[in-house]
């Protein structure tokens, strides 16, 4: 582990190995054995996360960082699944979208980063989204389809996020559109989430900020006019 004191400089190899390990030893008695490697770790995350904190606030961006809030908890919920094993194998850290700096909200939306062994990559836009919530923002694109072409043709966000993940599509145009709407073809998506692959290097890097900070202004744009469709 690079470091668990309270400046963040990498996540080093050793989050990478663990959750690499855990993938292959999701068990109790495995993990009971590799707790004190899982605790460094986040000891880790909440510096990268008091990190971000303080540049959200120096630089006006309007995302939440919080110790509790903007990290996962390791358990999985197994109640409802087939698959029974007792641990996620990521590091998954989300920072809320918050306008005007609320720290509570329904928005769901915001800049998350993730550390797994076959997937790193930053996400963010609206993930899953609720069907009244989709009607919102499908209505907002096809009244607003040139505003949007303008945000995800942006040099600086193609080159941050040059994947939006659609979710499930529709093999018709959703009730209630034109199906010869120009934006059909995006209209069909059931969400709206930029993604950016990164590589390993860049994941446990220690210039691990300055990218997330380059992200969260990148996806800006994407998520308030997201936020306005949701607003209708």
């Amino acid at each position: 582990m690079k470091n668990t004191s309270s400046k963040f400089t990498g996540f080093g190899n050793e989050t990478y190995d663990f959750f690499k390990e855990l993938k292959a030893n999701n068990n109790k008695e495995w993990f009971a054995e590799n707790k004190y490697r899982y605790e460094k770790i986040k000891l880790v995350a909440k510096s990268y996360v008091r990190e971000m904190q303080e540049r959200f606030a120096a630089l006006n961006l309007p995302y939440f960082a919080d110790e509790k809030k903007s990290l996962f908890r390791i358990n999985r919920d197994i109640r409802f699944s087939s698959d029974k094993s007792p641990y996620k194998t990521n590091l998954g850290v989300y920072f809320l979208y918050t306008p005007n700096f609320a720290q509570f909200n329904d928005i769901q939306m915001g800049l998350y980063f993730h550390i797994q062994e076959d997937e790193l990559f930053f996400a963010g836009g609206l993930h899953m989204p609720d069907p009244q919530t989709l009607f919102r923002v499908r209505t907002h694109i096809a009244n607003n389809w040139d505003e949007y072409c303008e945000i995800i043709e942006d040099k600086e966000f193609k080159q941050q996020f040059p994947t939006i993940y659609g979710g499930e599509t529709l093999k018709r145009a959703p009730k209630g559109f034109d199906p010869e709407h120009p934006a059909i073809e995006v209209l069909k998506r059931k969400e709206f989430t930029p993604v950016c692959n990164i590589t390993k290097e860049i994941a446990i890097g220690e210039n691990l900020c300055d990218i997330t900070t380059d992200k969260g202004f990148a996806l800006l744009p994407f998520i308030e006019y997201m936020f306005a469709g949701k607003k209708i």
